[in-house]
C-alpha cells in the first residue's frame, strides 16, 4: 500500500505471490498523506488502514472491505493540531482495543486516540512535545507492565521519553 501525497489518496497493490501486483484504483483520503499503516481494527482477521494526512492535519480510518477494496470511514481530527506526520497503534490504556497515537509536526504535539471498539475513537488526549514530532513509538521501556511513549524530535535532535500512560514529565535530551 502506498500514500499518494500529490493525489491526496492511498494505493493498494494486491500481490499474487510470484511477484507480479495488480494496482488497485486509488481511494481518496486528507489532503497530503504521508504515512499509511495497516492494522486490523475491527477484529475481522483483515488488515485495515489508517493515514496521517499533513496538510488537512487529520487522520483517515479505511475499512477492508475484502480483496483490498478500501473504504474511507472517517476522518479524525485534533482540533487546532496542524500537520499529522506520523501514527502508530497501541493499546495505550491497556483496554484491549487499539489506540492510535498521531504526531503533530507543525504544532508540536502527539494526541492519543482512545479506540473505542472497531472504528471508533474517543477525543484525544494531547501532549505538547516540543517544536516539531516526525515520529513516535510504544514500549514498555522500564519494564512495569505499562507502555510508555518515545517521540522522536529531529528540530531538537533530541528523543523525549514519557514514562507510562497517561504521560509523566519527559525526560528529555537522550
Amino acid at each position: 500500500m502506498t500514500a499518494n501525497a500529490d493525489g491526496d489518496s492511498l494505493t493498494v497493490l494486491l500481490g499474487h505471490g510470484d511477484g507480479t501486483f495488480e494496482v488497485l484504483p486509488a481511494v481518496s483520503v486528507g489532503d497530503r498523506p504521508r504515512l499509511v499503516i495497516t492494522v486490523d481494527l475491527d477484529g475481522d482477521g483483515l488488515d485495515d488502514a489508517v493515514a496521517a494526512n499533513f496538510r488537512s492535519s487529520s487522520v483517515s480510518v479505511l475499512e477492508n472491505a475484502g480483496g483490498g477494496r478500501l473504504v474511507l470511514l472517517q476522518e479524525l481530527r485534533g482540533y487546532g493540531l496542524r500537520g499529522a506526520a506520523y501514527l502508530s497503534v497501541a493499546d495505550i490504556n491497556s483496554n484491549g482495543l487499539s489506540d492510535l497515537v498521531v504526531s503533530f509536526h507543525r504544532s508540536g504535539h502527539v494526541a492519543i486516540f482512545p479506540g473505542e471498539g472497531g472504528f471508533a475513537f474517543a477525543v484525544p488526549q494531547v501532549i505538547a512535545v516540543g517544536v516539531s514530532s516526525l515520529a513516535n513509538l510504544t514500549a514498555d521501556l522500564n519494564g512495569d507492565s505499562h507502555l510508555d511513549l518515545v517521540v522522536g524530535n529531529p528540530r531538537r535532535d533530541r528523543l523525549q521519553v514519557y514514562l507510562g500512560l497517561p504521560p509523566a514529565a519527559p525526560t528529555e535530551g537522550l
